[in-house]
């Protein structure tokens, strides 16, 4: 039998003192290391946020597929993608001018997964309706401008009108003779319209269609004696003499007609207006999000590619930093609700 010794194995108080001391000083090893290596800072591994984006971001379009908004959407995110890493997938949401698909973006989380393309019919909207079921100012976060739009006054060259004198003056002398078409009510070819009317003391009758080129097709018949439209309807007939621009609606000529005056030029006041287009995200989005994004639209829009391809319908590439862009829609909005509550427009 083995004879052990238990007097040199027998523990003291002073030995249980040292071994308590050795386990705790092991013990707060690790967590040295990790107070060295920043415990808590959200930049280290431990909680390192994801590098956005990880995943693909949807852009929703609140107007059918195959329309200018479409189009544009459709070549942003053709080139925004690369940029940014991910794939950028067009969702089309149409429906009340614009409202439905504006209101689910509206109500997205704000990640920036979700983004939404607009038209200058955004900032018309609220002026429509007192059932907006978003605040176009308050429920989004701005990201920037991406294309300009130039409108004209287009008429049938058999009307004899060749000037905005000559259609005032038709005007004046049988306030019951012209009737405008537009895309609808509500649209922007029609409160663009009611401003050119208030503006130069025009009457004329609405005629609304279920869309531009409905419109063009009774200008170019002879049923309707003038629009107010963006180019990209009218530009065949212009180049082939079938219809004719008295003016544009910027606040200069437009280079894609050249030898057409603004209205500006021609004495009326107060029509200095571009359709535009622009990105926004759900209100609270990151700011660093909203940035990229940004950087990723601009990058894209200063591409010949996408120069060319906007060119082909008379728009053209217009960034701007979200500030500015945020700027402008808080202008716009009460300005359209002044042209809309003045004209008795509304789709209530």
């Amino acid at each position: 039998m083995l004879n052990i010794d238990r007097s040199k194995h027998t523990r003291t108080p002073g030995h249980d003192a040292q071994f308590r001391a050795r386990r705790l000083a092991l013990a707060l090893v690790p967590c040295a290391v990790l107070g060295a290596a920043g415990w808590g800072a959200p930049t280290t591994v431990l909680a390192q946020t994801p590098a956005y984006p990880v995943k693909p971001i949807r852009l929703v379009v609140p107007f059918a597929a195959g329309g200018g908004a479409d189009i544009l959407a459709r070549v942003l995110a053709e080139k925004m993608a690369p940029t940014l890493g991910q794939p950028v997938v067009i969702d089309n949401r149409p429906g009340a001018n614009g409202l439905l698909g504006s209101d689910l973006v509206a109500k997205a989380p704000a990640d920036g997964y979700t983004l939404l393309l607009i038209t200058s019919s955004f900032v018309v909207n609220p002026g429509l309706t007192r059932k907006m079921p978003f605040d176009p100012v308050k429920d989004f976060e701005a990201v920037s401008i991406v294309a300009s739009a130039p409108t004209a006054l287009v008429v049938n060259p058999a009307s004899k009108m060749n000037s905005v004198q000559d259609l005032v003056g038709v005007s004046k002398a049988d306030p019951k003779r012209l009737n405008y078409g537009s895309s609808g009510v509500g649209g922007f070819p029609h409160v663009m319209t009611e401003l050119f009317k208030a503006s130069s003391g025009v009457s004329a009758m609405h005629v609304p269609y279920k869309g531009g080129h409905d419109a063009v097709t009774d200008l170019l018949s002879g049923h309707i004696q003038f629009i107010v439209s963006d180019l990209t309807p009218v530009m065949p007939y212009l180049q082939a003499g079938k219809l004719k621009a008295l003016a544009v609606t910027g606040p200069g000529r437009s280079r894609y007609l050249p030898d057409v005056p603004s209205l500006a030029e021609m004495g009326i006041k107060g029509v200095n207006v571009l359709g535009w287009y622009g990105l926004v995200a759900p209100a609270g989005t990151p700011a660093p999000v909203v940035n990229k994004v940004r950087d990723a639209a601009v990058s894209a829009l200063e591409s010949a590619d996408v120069k060319a391809r906007l060119a082909a319908t008379a728009s053209d590439g217009v960034g701007s930093t979200p500030e500015q862009f945020a700027a402008r829609i808080r202008e716009e909005v009460p300005m359209w609700k002044s042209v809309t509550s003045a004209a008795g427009i509304t789709l209530d």
